[in-house]
């Protein structure tokens, strides 16, 4: 029996079909929920990104955070926000012993920051560079009047000055869809289960950052959920209490973007589960 973990971050439960929602388009991921078992009331252990994720990668409490130290050079010093500590096993390094063939594939750049080691336990590991604040380019300067079309009129924040300058400049050679990073974290777990399904048995855990913001979902999915508009394109937010920073034109539209966004990473994870389906993986692994 296969394993298959994917996750997707930042995902409502009241944006997906399968909890009810009306509007918004996730064909397939109500599809697979069909042939699956669907929790209703589940709970993350922990939050944010690394915290919660460590619980995932090793099945262990992060709380309390009896280990904790900051990591050196990382802006985020959160209480669990620290690598997985060396007397938990983790998922994958339990099932390489178990003669598992173990790969990992996402564009978190935060697993791979200087002081962590979610890579522990895998065969093949595979960064996706350029999401969100991941310093993965110097170039280009970024057009002051370009920046200032991602800010709202009101509610500039540290956040977004930190975040929008170096998202801006890893994007700033991407044309085709298939450059957005849920196609590319997808399409690279296509290429990987095409050339390794001859192993006796895997895992494989995708980790697909999207639909986490900055939400810039490609036009087609936004003309899905808004008209044309030539506002200001507020792509990621001011971490506050209140969205009374935003104009009501800048939320809806805001909030369009991430309906968008979580449409394009349905598309692009039925891709992987059909080629699962046309090599005959799917009864063959548990997802």
């Amino acid at each position: 029996m296969n394993v298959v973990v994917i996750l997707l971050d930042t995902l409502r439960k009241d944006h997906v079909g399968v909890y009810g929602n009306s509007w918004i388009k996730t064909p397939n991921l109500d599809a697979l929920a069909r042939e699956s078992i669907v929790f209703e009331d589940a709970h993350p252990e922990s939050f944010p990104t690394i915290p919660f994720r460590r619980s995932i990668h090793t099945g262990i409490r992060t709380f309390p955070f009896k280990d904790y130290h900051p990591c050196r050079g990382d802006m985020v010093q959160a209480y669990g926000w620290q690598p997985i500590p060396d007397s938990q096993n983790t998922i994958a390094e339990i099932l390489r012993r178990n003669g598992y063939t173990t790969a990992f594939i996402t564009d978190t750049y935060h697993y791979f920051k200087p002081s962590m080691n979610f890579h522990r336990g895998y065969h093949q590991w595979q960064l996706i560079r350029g999401q969100e604040a991941d310093p993965y380019k110097t170039a280009p300067k970024i057009d002051p009047k370009l920046l200032e079309r991602y800010i709202p009129q009101s509610g500039k924040c540290e956040h977004m000055m930190t975040i929008l300058p170096q998202y801006l400049k890893n994007i700033a050679n991407r044309q085709k869809e298939e450059a957005y990073f849920a196609p590319q974290v997808f399409s690279a777990a296509v290429k990987w289960i095409e050339e390794n399904n001859h192993v006796e048995k895997f895992f494989l855990f995708i980790d697909s950052f999207d639909p986490h913001e900055p939400w810039d979902p490609p036009q087609k999915y936004r003309d899905l959920y808004h008209q044309p508009y030539t506002g200001r394109e507020v792509i990621t937010p001011n971490y506050s209490t209140s969205a009374d920073y935003l104009t009501p034109e800048e939320l809806r539209y805001m909030k369009a973007l991430y309906a968008a966004e979580i449409t394009m990473v349905d598309a692009w994870l039925g891709k992987f589960l059909e080629k699962m389906r046309e090599l005959e993986l799917l009864d063959k692994s548990l997802i």
